[in-house]
């Protein structure tokens, strides 16, 4: 009697939260999330085809980063995988409120097929500030706290700050992606 009655109201609960969530998930075209602490990941469709979609995301590599051909790990245009590695700079004020600019560096995936992309910013590791390359390096964003020689605090607010810059690179990228390619007549 008293299981009949448990699993009744697990019943009702599990219907009650799909009510709930079903929709939210239905309802989103555009995902541009948080996966783990330094993860991020843009997925969207669109009404093009890979071919098109392949060409605007090598136009945005070489436009976002000062040389693409030294960004791009791996390029395979027929999959639709570009891989590269890239690198934030972010200014901090450290002791005594001196600005330091720091060098994050990222892996960025982009993968692309008729209607979709997808763009995926992982492996985010502080190494160091371009003042001084030996200094102290905090590595991977996703700990708690930095390997060495970096407080705390300031380890929070560089994350805060890498995330915002993450997020930013996303929504160009996605406008990118968008933007359709409009005859010059040349």
């Amino acid at each position: 009697m008293l299981l009949n009655l448990i699993d009744r109201i697990i019943k009702k609960a599990s219907i009650f939260l799909s009510i709930l969530i079903v929709p939210l998930i239905g309802f989103s075209q555009t995902s541009a999330n948080v996966i783990d602490a330094f993860t991020f990941k843009l997925v969207d469709s669109t009404q093009d085809t890979k071919a098109n979609l392949y060409t605007r995301a090598r136009q945005f590599i070489a436009l976002e980063f000062s040389s693409a051909k030294e960004v791009i790990q791996m390029d395979d245009k027929e999959s639709g995988k570009i891989i590269g590695k890239g690198i934030f700079l972010t200014t901090q004020k450290l002791a005594l409120g001196i600005p330091k600019q720091s060098i994050v560096r990222f892996t960025v995936t982009i993968d692309v097929k008729d209607n979709k992309y997808r763009c995926i910013i992982n492996d985010v590791y502080h190494d160091g500030f371009s003042e001084d390359p030996d200094g102290a390096i905090g590595g991977d964003l996703y700990k708690e706290k930095p390997d060495h020689g970096l407080y705390k605090k300031w380890w929070g607010r560089l994350k805060t700050d890498v995330s915002k810059e993450a997020n930013d690179f996303l929504i160009r990228f996605d406008k990118a992606m968008r933007e359709k390619n409009a005859s010059d007549n040349f």
